[in-house]
């Protein structure tokens, strides 16, 4: 593992062994995607058709589209996904079929930005298993033709870290914006990357101080990444309070991190809900 702060130059090669990674991974997804028109996978698509939670974002989407607005179930849920995906339906229609292709093409961008971090961090060789990995593994596919939050969440997270490897190899203010906003991005789209955010803000802390920075150079460090998160998260949740009455991204949110930190669970189901209504937690 390279001693951090990375490397200020990366390999030769590197962008393109990630732009081939991109057009690899983007080649088997859309293989299993045309050879896996009905797909079940979990509960959330049963032989090809978005259900249980899936359904409830398409049908956030196509209202969206329609022009009537976050309505419904999950009008107070974390906006980004659906938004992206109503994109996609106001340019080519209201298609199961073409709205999975948001997921494959979020899933496939996915793959190199992990190469990118991992090389930086330890080598190339390592990059290349773990990419390698994500391209093959039948989960990941699976998951990429699901109408699910978690493949754009994980893509702006990835970009997030990433944004900010970049940011301490060059000490960079415009850097850590970058990544204190698409760390937000990524919790408008999937909040479970919330905890995050202190240990990003305490490695720019000890990571500048380490490199012997003067308190200007960590403070030009800190303030721009809190000040990307602050104001691409602040306007929705002002939104969430004057309609919900609530100061979280997602009405959803208390019932994913109860789920995703319990140790006879790590994911939310139906039980979850009842669960927190039995210790009185909701």
């Amino acid at each position: 593992m390279k001693a951090f702060p990375v490397e200020n130059h990366a390999p030769s090669g590197t962008l393109l062994v990630a732009c081939v990674l991109f057009l690899l991974a983007l080649l088997i997804r859309l293989l299993f995607y045309f050879f896996n028109q009905d797909l079940t996978f979990y509960q959330v698509s049963v032989s090809g058709v978005p259900f249980s939670d899936a359904k409830g974002w398409n049908d956030l989407a196509v209202s969206i589209a329609d022009g009537r607005g976050m309505i419904g179930a999950f009008g107070g849920q974390r906006p980004l996904y659906p938004f992206l995906l109503a994109s996609v339906y106001t340019w080519f229609g209201s298609s199961f079929e073409v709205g999975k292709l948001l997921n494959v093409f979020a899933s496939s961008l996915f793959v190199p930005f992990v190469f990118l971090i991992v090389e930086k961090i330890f080598n190339r060789l390592v990059g290349l298993f773990v990419a390698l990995f994500l391209i093959l593994e039948r989960g990941q596919l699976a998951f990429s033709l699901t109408m699910m939050s978690e493949p754009t969440g994980a893509l702006f997270f990835a970009l997030s870290f990433y944004l900010l490897l970049r940011a301490f190899e060059r000490r960079d203010s415009l850097g850590f914006f970058m990544s204190g906003s698409f760390l937000a991005l990524s919790n408008l789209s999937r909040p479970l990357t919330l905890f995050c955010i202190l240990p990003f803000s305490v490695s720019i802390y000890l990571l500048l101080k380490k490199q012997s920075a003067g308190s200007r150079t960590i403070i030009h460090g800190l303030i721009p990444f809190a000040l990307g998160l602050f104001l691409v998260t602040a306007p929705w949740i002002v939104r969430q309070k004057a309609v919900h009455g609530i100061l979280t991204i997602s009405d959803k949110t208390a019932d994913s991190f109860y789920a995703a930190t319990s140790p006879g669970r790590g994911f939310w189901t139906q039980e979850t809900d009842m669960e927190m209504l039995r210790l009185g937690i909701k």
